[in-house]
C-alpha cells in the first residue's frame, strides 16, 4: 500500500550530530516511553488517515484490523483468529477472537466489522478503503458474534486480498453508528478522542505539543509491559536525536527517517541502539499529467536531469539504490530486464526537449509560446525533501526548466482540496511512498480503473492512464500463482520506466534509533506502524 494508505510522507534529517560515550538517562517515569514524531496528526479516525503520523498511531496502536503483517511479509490473525477460503476464492470467512473489548469496555463483535466495511464502502462517507476491495466486495455479513463472511465479485490472490484487509482498521459501531455517514469524516469528537481495540488508548492531546496514551490492560494479545506512551511532536530531526541522546526521548521510529551519517554518529552514543531494515519504500517525484507533463519526452528529459546517484550520496550517505520504476529488485516482483534507465545527463535532457520543439526564450524552454515552468511541491517538515527540491531547482534550471518550490504541510498536501488534486498548472510532487509485499498495493497508484478513492484523481495522483498497464494489472489481480504474476508486473515496470509518469529516485533502508534499554522493539517493514507489537515492549 502506498503508505497512505495511499500517499504517506516520510521525513528525514540532514545534520550529523556527535556526542559519544554519554549514557542516556531516563528522566521520565520508568514505566513510560517517549517517542519523537515529526509531524502532528489531523485526525485519529483510521478511515480517513493520509499521513504516516496518523497511520503510525492508529494502526496497531489504537486500532486493529482483521489480519496483520508478520516481519517476513506474511499474514497472521489480529482481530480474526483464523479464516477459511472457498474453492473459488470468492468467499472468505473470518472467525473472530472471543471476548475482545473496545477500550471503553464495550464488547467487540462481528457487527463492528460489518459496520466498518459498510461505512468504508459507502461513497457518502468519503472514507478510505483499498480500491481493490471497493471494486470487488459484493457483501460483508456477520453470523453470530464471532464470524464474518466477505463475498467477492471476482476471485483474488490470497496475498492481495489479505493485504487489502490488513489496511482496514475496525471502528466501533456503538460510537460511530450514531453519526450520519456523510458526517463521519467531520466528526471531530471521535477524530480527537478515538476508541479502538488496540494496546494504546489516547488520554490527552495537547495540540502542537504531544499526545499521551495509556496501555490497554485488557488488550486481547496481552497487557503491555509499558504503562504509558507520550508522543512528542518534534519537527526537527536534529532536535529529536539530541533528545534521544540526552534520554528525554526513547525512540525515533521510521516516521523520522534519518540520514546514514546521522545514524552512524548517533549509534556511537552509549545509550543508543540502531536498527537497519530493508524496506519497500521509495522516494519519487509525481508529475501530474496536465499541460506539458502529458508529453512523454518532457518527463524523460526531467528524469535525465535528475542527479539520482549524487543525491543518494549526499542525502543517504550512499545507502540507497537508484530507482526507475515502482518495484524494488529485492522483491519477487522486481526485475532489471528491459528497464529503461536515465543516467544523469543534462546535455541529453536539453537535446531531448529541443528535438521535440522546445527552444530557449529568455532562459526558459518554450514551445508554441508556452514556457516550461514547473511548480514543485514538497513537505515543509522534511529537511531532506527541501534539500532535494533545491537540487532539482538548480539542475532542471540548467536545461531551461523554471522551477518554483512550494513547501507545504504533509496533511495539507494530501487534503481533499490540496494541491495534489489541483486541475490547473504544471505540478510536480516530491514525497516518499511505501508499499506492502504484494505488488498490486503499489499498482493502485497506476491503475486508472481502480482509482476511485476520496478524490476524483483517486490514488493515481499522476493522472496516468495507460490501457496496457490497466490490462496487465487486472490480470495480476486475478492470477493466483506468484510465478505467473511476476512477469505481468515486470512488464508493467518496463512500461513505467519508459513512460516516466513518476521520476523514481531511490529505494532506501529504514534507519531507526532507540534507547538501548528498550526491549521488544522490532521494526517491521511490512506493518508500517511502529506499535504493531507494542504488547511485547519492555524496559530491560
Amino acid at each position: 500500500m502506498k503508505k497512505s494508505s495511499y500517499g504517506a510522507l516520510t521525513v528525514a534529517g540532514v545534520v550529523v550530530l556527535g556526542g559519544c560515550g554519554q549514557a542516556a538517562s531516563t528522566p521520565h517515569a520508568p514505566t513510560q516511553l517517549v517517542v519523537a514524531e515529526n509531524s502532528e496528526p489531523t485526525t485519529l479516525n483510521p478511515l480517513f488517515q493520509t499521513t504516516n503520523a496518523e497511520l503510525n498511531m492508529e494502526w496497531g496502536g489504537i486500532f486493529n484490523a482483521l489480519v496483520s503483517f508478520t516481519p517476513n511479509g506474511r499474514f497472521t490473525g489480529s482481530l480474526a483468529q483464523r479464516w477459511t477460503i472457498s474453492l473459488n476464492h470468492k468467499i472468505w470467512t473470518f472467525y473472530l477472537r472471543p471476548r475482545i473489548s473496545w477500550q471503553d469496555g464495550h464488547p467487540f463483535s462481528s457487527a463492528d466489522v460489518v459496520f466498518t466495511y459498510d461505512v468504508a464502502l459507502n461513497p457518502a462517507t468519503g472514507a478510505f478503503i483499498p480500491p481493490i476491495l471497493r471494486k470487488d466486495i459484493a457483501s460483508v455479513n456477520g453470523s453470530g458474534v464471532n464470524r464474518v463472511t466477505i463475498t467477492l465479485k471476482h476471485p483474488l490472490p490470497e496475498s492481495l486480498f489479505l493485504q487489502a484487509v490488513s489496511y482496514v482498521p475496525i471502528v466501533p459501531k456503538h460510537i460511530l453508528g450514531k453519526v450520519p455517514p456523510s458526517k463521519i469524516s467531520t466528526d471531530t469528537t471521535f477524530a480527537r478522542h478515538p476508541i479502538g481495540t488496540g494496546p494504546l488508548k489516547l488520554v490527552k492531546w495537547v495540540q502542537g505539543n504531544y499526545l499521551e496514551f495509556q496501555a490497554n490492560r485488557h488488550y486481547f494479545l496481552g497487557p503491555p509491559h509499558i504503562h504509558s506512551v507520550v508522543v512528542e511532536i518534534v519537527p526537527s530531526p536534529t532536535t529529536a536525536i539530541a533528545q534521544l541522546e540526552s534520554g528525554k526521548v526513547d525512540l525515533m521510529d521510521y516516521t523520522n527517517p534519518i540520514t546514514r551519517p546521522e545514524y552512524s554518529a548517533a549509534i556511537k552514543h552509549a545509550g543508543v541502539k540502531g536498527y537497519v531494515n530493508q524496506t519497500l519504500s521509495w522516494k519519487n517525484i509525481t508529475l501530474v499529467e496536465q499541460g506539458w507533463f502529458k508529453d512523454i519526452y518532457v518527463r524523460q528529459a526531467l528524469d535525465y536531469a535528475t542527479p539520482k546517484k549524487s543525491l543518494i550520496q549526499s542525502i543517504l550517505g550512499g545507502y540507497g539504490v537508484s530507482a526507475y520504476y515502482s518495484q524494488p529488485t529485492h522483491s519477487w516482483q522486481g526485475t532489471t530486464s528491459g528497464i529503461q534507465t536515465y543516467p544523469f545527463n543534462l546535455k541529453q535532457a536539453r537535446q531531448l526537449l529541443e528535438q521535440h520543439g522546445f527552444s530557449l526564450v529568455n532562459g526558459v524552454m518554450t514551445k508554441s509560446g508556452h514556457p516550461l515552468r514547473v511548480t514543485l511541491w514538497t513537505s515543509s517538515t522534511n529537511p531532506q525533501d527541501s534539500l532535494i527540491a533545491r537540487v532539482l531547482e538548480s539542475d532542471w534550471g540548467k536545461i531551461g526548466v523554471a522551477v518554483s518550490i512550494h513547501l507545504i504541510d504533509p496533511n495539507a498536501m494530501f487534503a481533499a482540496n490540496g494541491p495534489l488534486f489541483d486541475k490547473q498548472g504544471l505540478n510536480a510532487f516530491l514525497f516518499s511512498w511505501e508499499q506492502g509485499p504484494d505488488p498490486e498495493s503499489d499498482s493502485y497508484h497506476w491503475l486508472s480503473a481502480n482509482s476511485v478513492m476520496v478524490n476524483p484523481a483517486g490514488g493515481n495522483y499522476a493522472r496516468y492512464n495507460n490501457a496496457m498497464v490497466d490490462h496487465l494489472l487486472i490480470q495480476g489481480a486475478s492470477t493466483f500463482s506468484q510465478s505467473a504474476r511476476a512477469p505481468l508486473y515486470h512488464e508493467v515496470d518496463r512500461i513505467l520506466s519508459n513512460q516516466v509518469p513518476d521520476i523514481f529516485l531511490w529505494w532506501n533502508d529504514s534507519l531507526t534509533l532507540a534507547n538501548k534499554n528498550l526491549g521488544g522493539y522490532d521494526p517491521n517493514p511490512y506493518a508500517f506502524a511502529t506499535f504493531w507489537n507494542f504488547q511485547t515492549w519492555h524496559w530491560k
